[in-house]
């Protein structure tokens, strides 16, 4: 890199973080999320949040939505997908035991918790931004909606956590020998 395009580079940079769009800021968001959420829920929590998140999903897939629509008389597909998804993910959570899983001891290294929560809270944005109709996806920032909407990556956004629980469980049997 010459001296000319390193001050370009750097006055993109500068111009990015002064004047951010809403793809920056959820990816910054994001990030500080993650962190706190690691250091609040804890590792065990995080990998049961994981669980029952595919959980929720795979109920979600199964239950007749427009069925329930005519039964309440609410017209907002959207609506009624996000709010089932999160009363089953809460029921969850409250009724298998608040993040008790067998096979997965207390972490012993943060980088751990982080890349759960992080593979954690990416899938759940994911999957709100999946349940949008496309004609509002099509109103999400370009990053985002690449990132987090586009319907080609839903198999890797539901593909990636379960990686990360490979690896971060293969790590911890390693250690235990």
């Amino acid at each position: 890199m010459n001296i000319a395009s390193t001050k370009i580079y750097l006055a993109s940079v500068q111009s990015i973080f002064q004047h951010p769009t809403w793809d920056v800021v959820l990816l910054v968001a994001l990030f500080a999320i993650s962190v706190f959420y690691g250091f609040w829920a804890g590792r065990r929590r995080i990998i049961s949040a994981i669980i029952y998140t595919y959980v929720t999903l795979a109920l979600l897939s199964a239950i007749p939505i427009s069925t329930l629509q005519r039964f309440f008389g609410i017209r907002d597909e959207y609506g009624v997908r996000i709010a089932l998804f999160a009363a089953i993910f809460i029921l969850l959570f409250f009724l298998l035991g608040r993040g008790k899983v067998i096979g997965f001891p207390a972490a012993r290294s943060v980088w751990q918790t982080f890349f759960l929560s992080f593979a954690q809270l990416g899938l759940l944005f994911h999957i709100i931004l999946w349940l949008l109709p496309p004609a509002k996806a099509k109103l999400l920032a370009p990053l985002t909606r690449a990132l987090f909407a586009n319907p080609d990556y839903h198999i890797w956004w539901l593909l990636v956590p379960l990686g990360v629980l490979i690896f971060v469980r293969r790590l911890e049997a390693k250690e235990d020998w």
